[in-house]
């Protein structure tokens, strides 16, 4: 079993990871941002789901993770 520690580290990392994955979004054409977002959302869900999170919590999780990524591409310049 997991320590809950280690899957909050995790957790906290993903999160933290979000100006950089943003700086990279940014400047991309809009089909590929679009690719990337759905690409990163998805990563985001499985690695809840790995952490044993239910499908309707990893969605839930993913889905607030991706309204803080969405929000950082707008103050985003470019």
């Amino acid at each position: 079993m997991k320590s809950k520690l280690k899957d909050g580290d995790v957790l906290e990392k993903a999160i933290g990871g979000i100006p950089r994955i943003a700086r990279i979004i940014v400047g991309m054409p809009p089909d590929e941002k679009r690719k990337a977002l759905d690409a990163v959302e998805y990563s985001y869900r499985r690695t809840a789901l790995e952490l044993d999170f239910s499908e309707g919590q990893a969605r839930g999780w993913a889905s607030v993770v991706m309204v803080s990524l969405r929000a950082k591409l707008q103050d985003s310049p470019g």
